[in-house]
């Protein structure tokens, strides 16, 4: 229940004499509804209130520990069945929003690094003393049972910035009894 101002009262009066049974509306001008301002019959609200037990004390630490809003995202809106959780930047997420936003930082990082191992390579392809070491492996047979074994040998090439060969070897990586050895 609201208290209507003055010149309201007597529109209200009107449509309750012409039918008790209805409540009561009344259409208002934009402009009138503007400026009206409805202030809450607190006697009624009191008069509705259920009495409790606690103290005054026990309801605001009620009131302090109870969560508010946990429910629902605020990114996306969803009500989910369990509890959001609370972002980097303090807001409240559903477990979508969430991942969603880990994934972006941690897109955030990659890209970071992506641009310091383009930096460090651009330094290392400029240095005159790079050489370049590129490992070949010989896989090993497997057993007859179907296991995989080490690699049986490597094949070592090393170049230069401009492409020559300082170094191209085959060694060998098992002993002098494996069968079908390089």
């Amino acid at each position: 229940m609201a208290h209507l101002p003055g010149y309201l009262v007597e529109a209200v009066a009107a449509v309750e004499q012409d039918d008790p049974g209805q409540a009561p509306v009344v259409w208002l001008s934009a402009a009138a509804a503007a400026g009206l301002r409805l202030y809450p019959d607190v006697g009624a609200v009191l008069r509705e209130a259920v009495p409790t037990a606690a103290t005054a004390a026990q309801l605001l630490a009620a009131g302090a520990r109870r969560t508010t809003n946990t429910r629902t995202c605020e990114d996306c809106g969803a009500h989910p069945e369990t509890p959001c959780t609370l972002a980097a930047d303090g807001r409240a997420l559903c477990g979508t929003c969430a991942h969603i936003t880990r994934l972006r930082t941690r897109q955030a990082e990659a890209r970071a690094a992506a641009q310091d191992v383009a930096e460090t390579a651009y330094r290392l392809l400029a240095d005159e003393h790079l050489a370049v070491l590129q490992i070949d492996y010989t896989p090993g047979e497997p057993t007859a049972a179907g296991t995989p074994r080490p690699p049986a040998a490597a094949r070592l090439t090393a170049i230069d910035r401009t492409g020559t060969d300082l170094y191209d070897r085959t060694v060998r990586l098992t002993g002098p009894r494996t069968p079908r050895r390089p």
